[in-house]
């Protein structure tokens, strides 16, 4: 009778042992997980965060073009509050444009629509979730709709503006427009005081 009772009893201190292995193996990937998640999630922040950044200076970008293409105005406005921004091009008149949506999925390309502007194009943008606008300073005067805004001329130029981004762990970058090229930088964190000739129109003490 030992002799058939020692394979099984051999079976069962295998198995025993195997399942002391499997509880080590969870508890060191549940302290990874523990470590890891936070920096993680940080990671994730961090890139919301800086594409935020890039896309706001994408749009900034097409209105400087749009803008020196057109031989027009354009510009692009900030409704803090939504977290959301939208670029604005005009006439030869000075009148927005109005492109409406249609049934083709392609802009078409006209007299009146030199750069091929689909109504996509001019549709409000926002910020990713947990991403908002911090500050914003501007040397344009407020919008006919109370929005602040940064303006772009026919020569490249614009009127300048520094554009503050937060996420929901303060982490801060900003968008710097330039005057005479009307040309866009990022750089970490927000302004420690108003930029000179600027002027607050949202954030702290506005």
């Amino acid at each position: 009778h030992s002799a058939l009772r020692t394979p099984h009893s051999a079976f069962l201190r295998r198995a025993a042992f195997t399942f002391i292995e499997i509880m080590i193996v969870i508890v060191i990937v549940g302290v990874l997980m523990a470590i890891s998640l936070p920096r993680l999630r940080g990671s994730l922040a961090r890139a919301r965060l800086t594409g935020a950044a890039r896309d706001v200076t994408a749009l900034l970008r097409m209105a400087r073009d749009a803008s020196v293409l057109t031989e027009t105005r354009c510009e692009v406005r900030f409704a803090p509050d939504k977290d959301q921004y939208e670029m604005v091009i005009y006439d030869k008149n000075g009148e927005p444009i109005q492109v409406h949506r249609t049934r083709r999925s392609r802009a078409w390309r006209d007299e009146s629509n030199p750069l091929a502007i689909s109504a996509e194009m001019l549709q409000p943008r926002a910020l990713p979730s947990r991403v908002h606008f911090a500050v914003i300073y501007s040397a344009a005067d407020l919008a006919d709709d109370d929005l602040p805004r940064v303006i772009f001329y026919p020569d490249g130029s614009a009127t300048p503006a520094t554009i503050g981004i937060q996420n929901d762990d303060q982490k801060t970058i900003r968008v710097e427009i330039y005057r005479t090229t009307g040309m866009t930088r990022v750089e970490p964190g927000l302004p420690p005081d108003t930029p000179p000739t600027l002027k607050l129109y949202y954030g702290p003490g506005s």
